[in-house]
């Protein structure tokens, strides 16, 4: 039996110390899907947001994804309301739901 170590060829990641000084100052949003089987309540679409500081997930279904930038609204003020926290920045991975259109 060989080692997987043996058989890596690059580097492993150095560790990173780049993360958000506090609750919600950098948040991650992404959206996926068109799954073709719906759930239960007709979703297709699924749009997760990530805080940096604290990695706590929400994870809200969507039926379509004009949805979207209602879901964001939504989460931006429930976290000034909830937390009294302003949220600082959003980073997505530059797909085209939210390089197009009103949520740019």
């Amino acid at each position: 039996m060989m080692c997987h170590r043996a058989k890596q060829t690059r580097n492993m990641f150095s560790l990173s110390y780049n993360r958000a000084t506090g609750p919600f100052k950098v948040i991650y949003c992404d959206l996926w899907g068109r799954y073709h089987t719906p759930s239960i309540s007709g979703c297709h679409y699924f749009f997760a947001i990530v805080d940096d500081f604290s990695r706590a997930i929400w994870v809200f279904l969507l039926k379509h994804k004009e949805e979207t930038l209602k879901c964001l609204e939504d989460f931006w003020s429930m976290v000034e309301t909830q937390f009294s926290v302003p949220i600082q920045q959003v980073r997505s991975d530059n797909e085209t739901e939210f390089t197009n259109g009103t949520l740019q």
